[in-house]
C-alpha cells in the first residue's frame, strides 16, 4: 500500500511541474573558438599525433612527376578529364588485356574530378583531392547496343571525360564515333572501364545494367593514376596533355 502511494504522489508531482512550469528567462552565450583560452594546446594530444602527422605530410607530401601545365575540368573535352582517362585505361589494359578480356574505352563523370592539377610538382595530396572518394575501376562487358546508349548518354551531357573514343555530338545524338580509331560496330560488344558510382547506376546510367558481365577490380582509381604518374616520371617523362577532339559538338 504504502508504494502504492508513494508512486501516486511521485506521479501527481510530475503533473503539477509540468503544469506550472514556465520559462522565465533565456541566456545565450557564444564561445569563440578563436579566442585565448579557449583553444589552449594540449601538449600531450600534440605528442601523441606528431609522429602520426609527419608520416601523412610526408605520404600526401611526395612529389610523382612535374607537370608541364595546369590541368582543369571543361565539356566537351577537358585537359584533366584526358589525363585522369587515360591513365586509367592504360593501367587497366595492362593488368586485363592479356586474359583476353578486350579493354576498348574508358569514361568517367566530371562531378567524380573534384580539383584541378597544377603546373609544377604532381604530389600524392594532389591526387587525393582530385579524387577524394574510394571510386573503384570496373571494367563492365557492354553490347554494341547498350554502348551507343552510353555514347548517345555522353552526347546528351555535353561531354563527359573519355579515353579511347572519337566522335561528334549534336543534342543527344552521338555520331562518327571511333573506338580505337576504328568505327563503331554496333554488332561487337565492348569493354568499358569506369567507376564502381557509374558501373552501379550513378548519375542516371542505370542502362549499365544491362551489361554482359563485371569485373570488379578492387583497384582505386586514385591509385591507378598515382601508379601511371610514377612510372611516367621514372621514364623521365613530365605530364602533360592536350585537347584532341575526342568529343567535338556540332550544330
Amino acid at each position: 500500500m504504502f508504494t502504492f502511494l508513494k508512486r501516486y504522489f511521485i506521479l501527481l508531482f510530475f503533473v503539477v511541474a509540468c503544469k506550472t512550469s514556465v520559462i522565465v528567462n533565456k541566456e545565450t552565450t557564444v564561445y569563440p573558438l578563436n579566442k585565448p583560452g579557449y583553444t589552449a594546446v594540449d601538449s600531450s594530444i600534440l605528442k601523441l599525433y606528431a609522429p602520426y602527422k609527419v608520416r601523412v605530410d610526408s605520404l600526401m607530401n611526395r612529389v610523382l612527376i612535374i607537370s608541364d601545365m595546369d590541368m582543369v575540368k571543361n565539356t566537351p573535352e577537358g585537359l584533366l578529364g584526358n589525363i585522369t582517362t587515360d591513365a586509367t585505361l592504360k593501367q587497366i589494359k595492362s593488368i586485363y588485356s592479356g586474359n583476353n578480356q578486350p579493354i576498348d574505352f574508358c569514361f568517367m563523370n566530371n562531378g567524380g574530378l573534384r580539383a584541378s592539377l597544377p603546373k609544377g610538382e604532381i604530389t600524392t595530396g594532389n591526387i587525393y583531392s582530385l579524387m577524394p572518394f574510394d571510386n573503384e575501376a570496373v571494367v563492365l562487358t557492354l553490347s554494341g547496343e547498350t554502348t551507343e546508349k552510353l555514347l548517345n548518354f555522353i552526347a546528351h551531357k555535353g561531354g563527359m571525360p573519355v579515353s579511347g573514343i572519337r566522335m561528334k555530338t549534336n543534342d543527344s545524338i552521338a555520331s562518327d564515333v571511333y573506338i580505337n580509331d576504328v568505327a563503331f560496330n554496333k554488332s561487337r560488344n565492348y569493354g568499358v572501364v569506369t567507376s564502381d558510382y557509374l558501373a552501379n547506376g550513378g548519375d542516371n546510367l542505370y542502362f549499365l545494367s544491362e551489361n554482359l558481365g563485371v569485373i570488379n577490380t578492387g583497384l582505386k582509381i586514385r591509385d591507378l593514376i598515382i601508379k601511371e604518374f610514377e612510372e611516367r616520371n621514372k621514364r623521365g617523362e613530365t605530364l602533360n596533355a592536350k585537347i584532341e577532339g575526342r568529343i567535338i559538338h556540332v550544330e
